[in-house]
């Protein structure tokens, strides 16, 4: 299934996207969004429907040299990504902030 509740918003000096579904790189190329200059991404809920493409996304923004990214979502959120992101993705700056 392909990501169909995205939202990408840039506002003054950040930039920001609301879940990351599979094909999110996909979407954004289509509608000529620059991915490289995001800021933050905010995850509602730590189903696959929302988190699909987070791997995919952070793979691509590390191999462009973007150097950190902010991740606010739900509590259950670190537990599905801090060991992927530890084996997969190295040198890479991943600052989480977690919500009730």
């Amino acid at each position: 299934m392909l990501c169909e509740n995205w939202r990408y918003h840039q506002v003054v000096f950040y930039r920001y996207i609301f879940n990351v579904g599979e094909g999110v790189q996909r979407l954004a190329y289509e509608h000529k969004v620059k991915l490289t200059r995001l800021e933050h991404v905010f995850i509602t809920q730590a189903a696959w429907q929302s988190t699909g493409g987070l791997l995919g996304l952070a793979l691509t923004l590390q191999d462009c040299g973007v150097p950190e990214i902010n991740l606010h979502g739900p509590k259950g959120l670190v537990g599905l990504f801090v060991s992927t992101f530890a084996i997969v993705i190295s040198h890479y700056k991943l600052l989480i902030a977690c919500f009730a």
